[in-house]
């Protein structure tokens, strides 16, 4: 069975693509790039992440394209944090 990975969208990410989260079934391994990637072209984010860009949290930790994620994981999209 190939592992899961769990996609949470908050923000406009979540009103770009329509849904607060959404399951993949992917291979062994996968680069948050590849992914970024996938999100882009085949979910229609690439305006919005272009524009915004999204801040990628697997399993918890901030993480840069990169990484690769591995087996089930949950990854969050998230925008770029400020603050004062």
């Amino acid at each position: 069975m190939s592992p899961k990975i769990v996609l949470k969208f908050y923000a406009m990410y979540r009103d770009a693509i329509g849904v607060g989260e959404k399951v993949l079934k992917v291979g062994n391994e996968l680069s948050v790039r590849e992914l970024l990637e996938y999100l882009s072209r085949v979910e229609k984010l690439g305006e919005t992440m272009e524009k915004y860009k999204p801040v990628i949290i697997v399993n918890g930790e901030i993480v840069g394209e990169d990484y690769t994620i591995r087996g089930e994981a949950v990854v969050e999209i998230a925008p770029g944090f400020s603050g004062g």
